[in-house]
């Protein structure tokens, strides 16, 4: 396994810390109510003065950049050429006008390659992502007389870009509703999360194991179904984020910081952030996360997001996915939306005391 993983935060990635070139990274405690739900959930904060300070964008530049319980078989079932965004994928998006969901169209990825054994079939459907996230949709068939009707799901995975040097990323799973609750078939959202690099156009390894299932939280998740599927394909879908650099100077809990870029697409806003106090920064962080609610906690990294109608977004529960690395004293901050936002309606985002103007 070339990377070591951050486990589930939230709807993505609250778990397990990663090691490698990560020195701290800090989820919440972990807990069994995992891949339920990946809306940032928002509210409208009441009309107020924006700061006089605002940072203009430079140019932007657009990012291009084992168990086993049988012989393993995979197989392409088409060629990933196709267009067109699968229903369940166009449903869990919920693009915010026929044009947003032309652009989903022309950036998604048919993969449709299958592995199976003698207790089920994985299908790894379409891809669709960003420089810093992607959503791989996923069918999985038991064998005749297993019932798929549990509440949630995921498999232990291993994720493996088929490239060198060490990179971390996340994973965590949705059950989405294929209009039949009562059935041995699942359909599965499962959201990647990584930060070192971009991703789009790399080869990856899919391996995937022992399928889990429990009920609403706190139930915890039990193995139903065993064995392993692997899988290689392409992340060829075309990455839709912006990115701009900034080099903007700002105070995180009270230490100077640099927000040195932001990267905006429809399915995330993420921030990197440098610092000589990286560590005592995560330690604020750490501090000032309040669980307000089954396991939700507060957003310790909120941005407030200005739409050019006038509407105000403030994320209010953390979801999401954060790196703080102390070698390189960075922290990159992933914010996850869905439904997705529409991106070419924002006119201004506030991170703690800087604004950053997309006009």
């Amino acid at each position: 396994m070339k990377n070591k993983w951050i486990g589930m935060l939230g709807f993505l990635l609250i778990g397990t810390a990663s090691i490698g070139l990560i020195v701290l990274s800090y989820e919440p405690p972990k807990s069994v109510d995992e891949g339920q739900e990946l809306i940032t959930e928002s509210f409208t904060p009441p009309k107020r003065q924006i700061p006089e300070e605002i940072h203009k964008l430079p140019k932007s530049t657009n990012s291009t950049t084992e168990k086993n319980s049988g012989n393993i078989e995979t197989a392409t079932v088409i060629s990933g050429a196709d267009k067109g965004l699968d229903m369940k994928l166009l449903n869990f998006l919920a693009p915010a006008n026929n044009e947003q969901e032309v652009h989903l169209e022309n950036s998604a990825y048919v993969v449709n390659k299958q592995a199976k054994n003698e207790n089920g079939t994985l299908d790894v459907k379409q891809i669709i992502g960003d420089n810093n996230m992607i959503y791989l949709l996923i069918d999985f068939t038991a064998v005749e007389g297993t019932l798929l009707n549990a509440k949630q799901y995921r498999f232990t995975t291993d994720f493996s870009l088929d490239t060198e040097g060490p990179y971390s990323a996340g994973y965590d799973y949705i059950l989405l509703n294929d209009g039949n609750h009562n059935d041995n078939k699942i359909s599965l959202m499962m959201s990647i999360s990584t930060t070192d690099r971009a991703i789009a156009g790399s080869s990856v390894t899919l391996l995937v194991s022992d399928l889990e299932a429990a009920d609403v939280y706190p139930d915890k998740f039990e193995t139903i179904v065993s064995g392993s599927w692997e899988t290689k394909f392409k992340l060829d879908y075309k990455d839709i984020s912006t990115t701009y650099q900034l080099q903007q100077d700002m105070t995180l809990y009270n230490y100077a910081a640099t927000l040195s870029s932001i990267s905006i697409s429809p399915f995330s806003v993420t921030l990197k952030v440098e610092s000589a106090h990286t560590q005592e920064i995560y330690e604020e962080a750490r501090r000032s996360s309040k669980e307000i609610g089954p396991n939700k906690y507060a957003d310790y990294y909120p941005i407030t997001i200005h739409y050019k109608g006038g509407r105000s977004d403030t994320t209010s529960v953390f979801k999401g996915f954060v790196q703080a690395d102390h070698l390189s004293d960075t922290t990159t901050i992933v914010k996850p939306f869905v439904p997705i936002i529409n991106d070419k309606e924002i006119k201004l985002i506030e991170f703690f005391n800087t604004v950053i103007a997309l006009d």
